[in-house]
């Protein structure tokens, strides 16, 4: 009964061409075309470590020191090495589910705005007296680790995003803000925002983030990531 409370509405949108060319802006103002091509990323969130071949659709996620789990994102499975030893099923099939819930919340929070066209996506138009412009509602309908999520998305003049209102199933209060700032361009010339605050003084910071056209321009050396991997991988 709090959280409902505490909770803002969901909006309701209105889906149509006004909604696209509103995604048409956003995805302008950040260089979109341009990630869409890069090949390599890497960046660390919450602790994590990530390193992403997009052209392979492989990862590799450090979750401790020497513990690697590498993803095969389009299967949603992978394997995992620890001390330079591939680790035992049962204890493989844990670190797996758990990278890959950590590869798909970390990413969204590090590339979201990339993804409101993403494969059961809709979109549509909210008119609002609390923000300047009209802001854009995604739904996503399918995909990642928590189908049947809301993200409201307030732009700034150029069509950038500057905050996002979530309405999400890990979060039990609708509505939730959180700010998208510290934009920086990188070299693939896509603009990619690395600060998120919250209420309560809380701060999501992403760091050490690359994104590169072409997966050796990050220069880091990793054989088990795009090299030949074990005929059996864990879900």
């Amino acid at each position: 009964m709090g959280c409902g409370a505490l909770s803002d509405p969901l909006p309701q949108g209105e889906e149509g061409p006004a909604a696209e060319r509103i995604a048409d802006r956003l995805l302008k103002a950040i260089n979109a075309p341009d990630f869409e091509v890069s090949e390599g990323a890497q960046w660390s969130f919450r602790g994590y470590h990530y390193l992403w071949h997009r052209g392979l659709e492989r990862a590799r996620v450090q979750l401790e020191d020497t513990l690697f789990v590498y993803l095969d994102l389009n299967g949603q499975r992978g394997w995992a090495i620890e001390d330079d030893e591939r680790v035992s099923s049962d204890d493989e099939r844990d670190y797996v589910q758990k990278a890959i819930k950590a590869f798909n919340n970390d990413s969204f929070w590090a590339f979201a705005p990339f993804k409101i066209r993403d494969p059961g996506t809709s979109r549509a138009l909210v008119k609002s007296d609390d923000w300047p412009h009209d802001s854009l509602l995604v739904f996503y309908k399918t995909g990642g680790s928590t189908p049947g999520d809301h993200y409201l998305w307030h732009l700034n003049d150029e069509g950038r995003p500057i905050a996002w209102q979530m309405w999400v199933s890990i979060i039990p209060i609708g509505g939730v803000k959180s700010s998208w700032e510290g934009w920086r361009q990188t070299e693939s010339r896509a603009w990619v925002s690395i600060t998120h605050r919250l209420s309560a003084g809380l701060s999501l910071n992403i760091e050490s983030l690359k994104v590169t056209h072409s997966f050796e321009s990050l220069g880091v050396s990793a054989p088990r990531l795009v090299g030949e991997w074990p005929k059996t991988l864990s879900h």
